[in-house]
């Protein structure tokens, strides 16, 4: 998965149509940057604040459970599915007015229901982003509507939409293009189309968020999907959005491949000590990373083994670790564990064999 964002040139104007100052494209499992500018400058980031808001309301609630929509809550300005007082609805078909229709009444209403109120809700948003490592990023409320302490960065906005696609629910939310929802006050049905419209124009595109304020300009955050490979694409302050965003996918898709670094299923380290004692050694877990076609044979795989081994060992013990480098760059260790029980003492010195970086 890629993410890429998109910025406002400048957090108190508006940018012009053609002009993207803060993006980033990165990998969604790994969280590699493939492309970035100016992806830590803090901008205003208008509905994107929906994401975190969804993935909040997802983690911390019953999505199934059914709500009486307050009066406060309805009437917010802005983009709305026209709340009315004492509806009844759940929480998951005000997820989907949240994210397919942008509602800010439905945010307030989750807000509410899930936090007791918009600070409590902030606080949780403000929690999560703390623990994704998004920390030049904060929230005030959850629709995004303008607040000068409501924003983010182009990389924290990448991490934060990275992480809520990796959740089942709010992939399904955000990948569908229409629903009805009931006005269960009037008895009438709601349609709801999705406004991202990359949904519907790019076929590997599988969500998540449109946006946009003056402050902020055009938002779009957008997921897609070719082959293994899972991108996001987030754009700020940009005005043809779904062009670039696309650009920035069919770019990447075109320079990048998921490569098998390391199965760990097919990792063995065998080490003959004599007789038929030996420890077999496998990882804990294994490794896939994008990779440009020139980067395949810069990887560097290092196994670190004990010399002296104090016997007995069982199965499970560790043994040593297996770390994995790009250009002097760490990208992945890994324990190395036995497999079976050796009860004789030995020195590991035999080299790893048979490396071949994708097979």
């Amino acid at each position: 998965m890629i993410i890429s964002i998109f910025l406002a040139a400048d957090v108190t104007s508006v940018a012009h149509a053609e002009e993207v100052d803060s993006e980033i494209v990165i990998e969604a499992s790994s969280g590699r940057v493939l492309y970035e500018k100016n992806a830590d400058t803090r901008r205003y980031i208008a509905s994107l604040t929906k994401i975190m808001s969804a993935i909040i309301s997802i983690e911390n609630s019953d999505i199934s459970r059914e709500i009486v929509v307050p009066a406060k809550c309805c009437g917010i300005e802005g983009s709305s599915i026209y709340l009315q007082p004492n509806e009844r609805l759940t929480i998951e078909q005000l997820l989907y007015g949240l994210m397919l229709r942008s509602g800010n009444d439905c945010a307030e209403t989750l807000a509410v229901a899930i936090s007791g109120s918009v600070e409590n809700f902030a606080e949780l948003m403000n929690k999560k982003a703390a623990e994704l490592g998004a920390s030049n990023t904060h929230f005030v409320n959850p629709h995004g509507l303008y607040d000068g302490e409501n924003y983010s960065t182009a990389k924290d906005m990448a991490i934060i939409t990275a992480y809520a696609m990796r959740d089942q629910t709010f992939r399904k939310i955000v990948s569908t293009k229409s629903i009805v929802i009931p006005n269960t006050v009037t008895g009438q049905n709601r349609y709801l189309k999705n406004k991202n419209k990359l949904l519907f124009n790019y076929e590997d595109c599988i969500g998540v968020k449109t946006g946009y304020t003056k402050k902020a300009g055009r938002c779009l955050a957008s997921a897609a999907k070719s082959n293994d490979m899972e991108l996001i694409s987030v754009v700020l302050g940009c005005g043809p959005m779904y062009e670039v965003s696309q650009n920035n996918f069919e770019k990447a898709f075109s320079e990048y491949k998921m490569v098998d670094i390391c199965n760990e299923k097919e990792f063995e380290y065998t080490a003959d000590f004599g007789g038929t004692n030996c420890a077999v050694g496998n990882i804990t877990k294994g490794f896939r990373y994008p990779l440009k076609e020139s980067e395949i044979n810069k990887i560097e795989k290092v196994v670190e083994i004990d010399e002296t081994i104090i016997l007995p060992l069982k199965k499970g013990d560790k043994i040593g670790n297996l770390k994995i480098y790009l250009e002097n760059q760490l990208l992945f260790s890994s324990e190395i564990y036995t497999i079976i029980d050796v009860g004789k003492k030995f020195d590991i010195t035999e080299p790893i064999k048979n490396w071949n970086v994708g097979e």
